[in-house]
């Protein structure tokens, strides 16, 4: 049955980055690879959500590689493979995203005054940044003014915040975790509106 050949070819774990890893066929698939899938399969597999997710704390090996998480590589894969890493614009991190999601903040300048402040500190955080790819073994090497700048050593953590993902210091991601439960305590849960996806009925 189109289950069973499902299963033979996928397995679902737990990990909350993504759903469904792949075995044997690589993204993007099509019905040249199985073309025992019906087409309308193969268009829902590539629709797949996946999204950087969780904490991962990585130790920095002595040529100066660090891992990017699996989950990670699974996204930047379905991406491109390349990931982008630039000094975040408020705190004292790394922030790293995909090809696709820089492009939107490219366009994005395009659409404020040229001469604005804010276009400026963009341009600025743009020509900051580094196109990098990881290796077989999915590792890196982040540049030495990004490790710098977030007082980066030994253990680099990765923290998934959606479309993209902050690469903290152990020391500043513990100062930011503690002060994000103290805000907590004091102000409550934030509130949030989450938007209806179309044609999707809460009946």
């Amino acid at each position: 049955s189109l289950w069973k050949l499902f299963k033979m070819n996928y397995h679902f774990t737990q990990n909350p980055a993504y759903k469904l890893s792949f075995k044997k066929i690589k993204f993007p698939i099509d019905s040249q690879q199985i073309p025992c899938y019906p087409k309308i399969l193969i268009l829902w597999l590539n629709y797949e959500i996946i999204m950087f997710l969780s904490t991962s704390h990585n130790k920095i090996d002595k040529k100066g590689r660090v891992s990017v998480p699996r989950n990670f590589r699974t996204y930047l894969d379905l991406e491109g493979g390349s990931l982008i890493l630039f000094k975040s614009l408020q705190l004292k991190c790394i922030e790293g995203t995909t090809l696709k999601r820089i492009s939107q903040y490219v366009e994005a300048i395009d659409e404020i005054d040229a001469m604005s402040k804010d276009a400026s500190i963009l341009r600025m955080m743009m020509a900051d940044s580094f196109e990098i790819k990881y290796d077989n073994e999915g590792r890196i090497n982040i540049p030495e003014s990004l490790l710098s700048y977030a007082d980066i050593d030994d253990i680099a953590v990765f923290a998934g915040i959606g479309k993209s993902f902050m690469i903290w210091s152990d020391i500043e991601y513990e100062k930011e975790y503690q002060n994000t439960q103290k805000i907590l305590q004091s102000s409550g849960p934030p509130k949030l509106i989450l938007n209806k996806k179309v044609g999707v009925s809460n009946e």
